[in-house]
Order: structure tokens, then sequence, then C-alpha cells
């Protein structure tokens, strides 16, 4: 279906959600791929979910084994998830990335985009495409919403590879206890890029504007189901994803906060 690289998501009907029915809260699950070796190429814990009673639905990527291999790969994903629903949000990773052009035939976007909900901004960026470099296109994207964002207390931004870790002195020294790509020059490695150098300054003018800004990222799961780090005033950086070897089945869990303009989260069993 492709369309512009910036959507407007309320300009889908299929499962629009009434305002005056949202309930404030918002679920992540990232990194729900199987082994290499097993036949069943999504975990059984994701394909049981039932995920109705959310406003919006994030998804942190490398979701199968190989998602984009085929149409009936993607019918299993959207069967559970409704993939071209507005409020169902996908940045994808290295294990969705086989055909694109395929995806967006289910979601009916691109892999860039904006969505609204209740007091949240959400913007998913793609960083497979650049390998972890945002590209001006994308941080275009992320200059739009810090220069018109009005009624939206909250910004979160999805990713999927950790590209906050590798040019922060404290956080690239633990790369190799969160992230399920190595640090390092390799091919899958986490590299440096231009996230401190083009992204952050435009985050920062959003959280001036006395929002706060989540960048939420799913490459994770093999070394730990929770991190989360306070960058400065309004700015926090979480990792979360499922590991097929080891329990616990943890996701992340966002809610709004009567008493508060920000979302509150917590890391719990799906």
């Amino acid at each position: 279906m492709g369309g512009f690289c910036l959507l407007v998501l309320t300009t889908f009907f299929g499962c629009e959600k009434d305002p005056t029915l949202l309930k404030g809260k918002y679920i992540y699950i990232s990194h729900s791929r199987n082994s290499d070796h097993e036949p069943e190429s999504m975990m059984e814990v994701v394909k049981n979910l039932d995920v109705g009673g959310y406003d919006v639905v994030m998804l942190g990527g490398d979701m199968h084994i190989n998602t984009s291999k085929s149409p009936e790969t993607l019918q299993l994903l959207d069967r559970i998830f409704d993939l071209e629903c507005p409020s169902t949000l996908w940045s994808l990773g290295n294990h969705d990335y086989a055909d694109t052009s395929l995806i967006s035939t289910f979601t009916g976007r691109q892999n860039d985009y904006v969505s609204t909900t209740g007091r949240t901004t959400f913007v998913v960026i793609d960083t497979e495409r650049g390998n972890g470099t945002l590209t001006g296109k994308q941080l275009q994207i992320l200059q739009n919403v810090a220069d018109t964002i009005d009624r939206s207390n909250n910004v979160i931004l999805l990713t999927h590879m950790l590209i906050f870790m590798p040019d922060h002195p404290q956080l690239a020294l633990a790369i190799d206890t969160v992230s399920n790509k190595p640090s390092g020059e390799c091919g899958h490695c986490l590299k440096s890029n231009n996230f401190y150098e083009d992204a952050m300054p435009v985050l920062e003018q959003i959280a001036a504007k006395g929002k706060q800004v989540i960048c939420l990222a799913g490459d994770a799961g093999f070394k730990t189901y929770r991190f989360e780090f306070q960058y400065k005033q309004n700015i926090w950086f979480l990792a979360n994803g499922l590991n097929f070897a080891r329990k616990p089945d943890v996701g992340v869990f966002f809610k709004e906060d009567e008493n508060s303009p920000y979302l509150t989260w917590s890391f719990k069993t799906l």
C-alpha cells in the first residue's frame, strides 16, 4: 500500500478506537522469534496473547525468525496483532527485514511514521535501514514532532536497535550485558551512530517543553529483559525483549497516570 513517510494514522478506519473509551494502557512486546533450529518460529507465549485490552500495541522487532519471508508468516502476526490497525506500531528488526514491501502490504504504512493516542505521541523509526544511523528523513520526522507537539505529554521513540548505547561513555561499556547485538565493528554489531549528535538535540527540545521522552528499543532479551536509564530530566532509555531459551516472558506495560501528565511503566510477565 505504501504512502508517505510521515503518516497521520487516524486516516485508517479498520479498528480506530473511540477516544472516549481509551483506557490509557499500552503494551510493548519484542524479540518473540524462536531459535533458528525450532520448527515453530515464534514463541508460543506471543501466539496466545490477547492484546485487546490495550489502546496501543507496540512491537519492538524480530517478531518471527524470518517475519517477512512469506505471506503466511505475516498472516500469523496479523491474526495476533492486526497489523493494519493504527494502534499497532512496529519498529522493524533484522529478522523482520527480508521483504519490507510485503510488510507494507499488511501494515498499509512505510517503516517510519508518527501516531498519537491519548496523551502520547509515538515516533516509529526503522534502524535497520541505516544500520543504526538515522537518515535525514527520519531526523526530519523527529523535528516535525518537536516543532508541532502540543497536547501530548509524552513522546515514545520506538526503535529496534539500542542506538542510545554506543556513544555514551557509561552505556557503551554495558552493551554486551544488555544488547542482543554485540559491541564492535562487525556486520551485525551495535556501532557508533548519530543518535547523540543529531537526534538528541531534537529530543532535548521536546523535553524542554515539559514533555517526557522515552526511547524504547527492542533488540534485547538474550542478556536481560529489563533495561532502564535516565539520561537527564524527562528523558529515559528503555530496552526489553523476550528470550526463547529462558523464562520469564516479560513485556513492558505503560499506563497513563491520573495524577501526573507522564506515563508510568513496569516490566511484567506477559
